[in-house]
């Protein structure tokens, strides 16, 4: 962002993007504006790693959620799935568990309440963490609550990043 000149500017991330969302505000306090995340985990525990290995076959998926996927990544997305997955049951990692508090970023954390990824711990978790945060959940929403809840979830974001101070 500094090479295109900007010097001020708030993030947003889905999954693991979420993660790399998160990890920009703890370590760019001074440029982040406002951070958005959705599917967010502070940390990985076990049952996480085993409901993403219950994902490993995308055959197994929700045929819209694959499409969407399929649109982007083709026939490699299996492959690609695989190694994610298979990362992750090696690779268990602490996000951001004992640095979350450092977030000084207005912050809005949305959830879909019947995420089989993640579980509502996390954005609790997030909200007694980062003192100034907002929750916004989708009682029927699983994780690509961006998806599922398109319109009434980008308006919520444009609130948040035009107008929440």
């Amino acid at each position: 962002m500094e090479k295109l000149g900007i010097r001020f500017y708030s993030t947003m991330g889905w999954s693991d993007g979420s993660k790399t969302a998160l990890l920009m505000a703890i370590k760019y306090q001074s440029v982040i504006n406002k951070t958005v995340v959705w599917g967010a985990s502070a940390y990985c525990k076990p049952e996480n790693i085993r409901a993403l290995v219950a994902t490993r076959n995308i055959k197994v998926w929700n045929p819209k959620v694959r499409e969407c996927f399929e649109r982007v990544y083709g026939n490699e997305l299996q492959e690609m799935w695989e190694k994610l997955v298979d990362h992750y049951k090696v690779n268990v990692d602490d996000i951001c568990r004992n640095t979350a508090k450092m977030i000084r970023s207005p912050t809005f954390i949305l959830h879909g309440d019947c995420d089989p990824l993640v579980d509502l711990e996390h954005p609790k978790y997030l909200m007694s963490q980062i003192s100034d945060a907002k929750l916004f959940r989708f009682a029927e929403g699983s994780h690509n609550i961006h998806q599922e809840f398109a319109k009434q979830f980008n308006q919520l974001v444009q609130d948040f990043i035009l107008n929440y101070e």
